[in-house]
């Protein structure tokens, strides 16, 4: 699974819209995938919101400080979200693939993670349903 440029448009669409990254689940833990030729138009969004709308702990990073990789499409999307704001950020699977909780979704969560994350991302768990 993995965040495509669409996907990334609407995750900074979503912090311009104020969703607040700080504490940030992923539902499954997602690539970057995004073609190396569009990193820089990533950057570019990002480090162009509308910082007037931004509370001043939520100001984006400059394109300097961001860190998408060299080659996106083997990159996980942690520096994607710390661009964001994001200061913590886990990510819960089932398969081991680097993320900080391994977990089957079809099974009832651990209540000790609620009310832990200002956002929860599910970037494509649907897709299994039926896998």
């Amino acid at each position: 699974m993995a965040f495509d440029f669409r996907g990334v448009q609407f995750l900074v669409e979503a912090k311009r819209s104020g969703v607040v990254f700080d504490s940030t689940m992923m539902l499954g833990r997602q690539l970057l995938g995004v073609p190396r030729s569009r990193l820089g138009v990533i950057k570019r969004l990002i480090t162009d919101m509308d910082q007037s709308r931004l509370p001043p702990r939520q100001q984006p990073p400059s394109s300097s400080q961001i860190s998408l990789g060299s080659d996106s499409q083997t990159s996980y999307s942690e520096s994607l979200l710390e661009a964001l704001g994001a200061r913590t950020i886990d990510s819960i699977d089932k398969f081991e693939n680097g993320s900080s909780l391994k977990h089957d979704l079809n099974e009832t969560l651990p209540p000790d993670l609620g009310g832990q994350y200002s956002v929860v991302i599910d970037g494509g768990t649907l897709e299994h349903i039926f896998n």
